[in-house]
């Protein structure tokens, strides 16, 4: 009768003898050898890393995530080729305890300037957000935030007149104007006869015209991301930038984090 057990023994010993004896004849090739082994370890690798010149980092959602043959894929691709966007929206949300505080404004304000300061290339000083900005009949640049309700006449902002405002000032402003601000602020507190005295957080939104300038569109809202991001806010203030490339950049990210 067989013996079940011996053979699993005998099997154990053949196996993890064999592989003993393989690594124990290649440490004594490599010490015999050294500089031919280490030679090869490193042509060997180098081969290997050639694929790396042809890596593509894929970070559109479209082809992650949906069957490439299906109909919404098709008719997507489709719509993107024929009828292209050329319009995008960037936003910073701000959080504070109270964003209607004038400290809290005066910071957006400053983050603001900085933003329209963003060069528009290494060497240039143009302005890249006034560059690719999408204008309303004006020619100003299409943006929406409650900075905007403290621009003097001509359309300019006055920073002295910004950092002399009092809370009681701004909250007169932002009552006057509430119909057309709502939708910037949320987590709105309001007294009694319905006047609104705090909000925990609000929205700035830039409009990008991106039609034939895909590639600009991205830097710029790289640039805004990471001067947010980088940003040392004061009093509590917090800030989150949001923009068309978030997506791609968090994925990509996840993907290549992963890897």
């Amino acid at each position: 009768m067989i013996n079940i057990l011996e053979l699993v023994k005998k099997f154990q010993s053949t196996v993890l003898g064999g592989m003993e004896d393989g690594f124990c004849r290649y440490g004594k090739l490599v010490s015999k050898y050294p500089a031919v082994a280490i030679i090869f370890c490193l042509v060997l690798t180098g081969l290997c890393s050639i694929g790396f010149m042809f890596w593509k980092e894929e970070s559109d959602g479209l082809k992650l995530w949906q069957p490439q043959e299906s109909e919404y894929t098709k008719q997507t691709i489709w719509l993107k080729e024929n009828f292209p966007p050329d319009t995008r929206f960037c936003s910073i949300l701000l959080l504070a305890d109270n964003v209607l505080q004038p400290s809290v404004l005066q910071q957006f304000y400053l983050l603001y300037e900085d933003i329209v300061k963003i060069p528009y290339n290494d060497t240039s000083t143009t302005s890249f957000w006034k560059t690719i900005c999408r204008k309303i009949p004006g020619g100003d640049c299409m943006e929406f935030s409650p900075l905007q309700v403290f621009k003097e006449s001509d359309g300019s902002y006055n920073k002295e007149n910004i950092n002399s405002l009092t809370l009681a000032q701004i909250q007169d402003k932002i009552n006057t104007v509430w119909g057309r601000t709502e939708s910037l602020f949320g987590s709105v507190s309001k007294t009694a006869d319905g006047k609104v005295e705090s909000a925990k957080a609000m929205t700035a939104r830039f409009i990008i015209y991106s039609k034939n300038r895909e590639d600009e569109s991205k830097d710029f809202e790289l640039k805004l991301i990471n001067m947010v991001n980088t940003r040392q806010f004061k009093d509590g203030v917090r800030a989150y930038p949001l923009t068309p490339r978030s997506f791609g950049d968090l994925v990509g990210g996840s993907i290549s984090g992963k890897m």
